[in-house]
């Protein structure tokens, strides 16, 4: 009897411990596995959540840089008159190119596109057969390149006309230039639209205009 008491008191412990152990085993397993499940969905969803907007914003980054660079090497030339040599003869005026860009503009030639002249006292009016396609140039006006920030005064080729008086006119500066080395961009054609009008002061006046009004 004493034996079999002490046997008792020995498996006791065991059968506790082999409950115990199995207890938790099952709890493990039904708990475990669920919020497993849980957070891998919700990271899921999170990084999937996460992924949308970077890479709208990468997309965005990326044109924004792009748009940037092309304004950056995108050529800003401007034509506006200058002095008049000649107070009654405004075909003696110069022309100032200058360069706005990032980058020198070179084998920049200047020539002068009409539209129409008028002659004044009952001169002939002189129209051209297509807007600005007849055009006048002097070889001699070609510069070779022009650096950010920097002009060419260029005068206008028809100041041969030095003994005729003009009523009005409509003419359009023409440039014709590369902008830099590198780029692989063709040479570029510019026209740059002005009319003539005469002031109550009597002084000629070139103004700029649109080239498709």
């Amino acid at each position: 009897m004493g034996r079999q008491r002490n046997n008792r008191k020995k498996r006791r412990p065991v059968k506790q411990a082999t409950r115990s152990s199995s207890s938790q085993g099952t709890k493990g397993r039904t708990t475990r596995p669920r919020w497993a499940f849980v957070r891998s969905m919700l990271s899921f969803a999170w990084n999937r959540k996460r992924r949308i907007p970077y890479f709208a914003w990468s997309v965005c980054a990326f044109i924004g840089v792009f748009v940037t660079v092309w304004i950056a090497i995108w050529p800003h030339v401007y034509v506006y008159p200058s002095v008049n040599l000649d107070p009654d003869n405004p075909m003696f005026t110069f022309f100032v190119v200058r360069n706005e860009g990032y980058l020198t503009i070179r084998d920049v030639s200047f020539s002068c596109a009409i539209k129409y002249l008028k002659v004044a006292d009952g001169g002939p009016l002189i129209v051209a057969a297509e807007d600005y396609e007849n055009r006048f140039s002097d070889p001699r006006q070609v510069s070779g390149a022009i650096v950010p920030g920097e002009e060419a005064s260029e005068l206008l080729p028809l100041s041969g006309m030095q003994n005729n008086r003009f009523a009005n006119a409509d003419i359009a500066i023409r440039l014709e230039y590369k902008p830099g080395i590198w780029l692989p961009f063709r040479k570029r054609e510019e026209l740059h639209r002005f009319v003539l009008k005469k002031g109550k002061d009597g002084q000629w006046h070139w103004l700029p205009q649109p080239i498709r009004k």
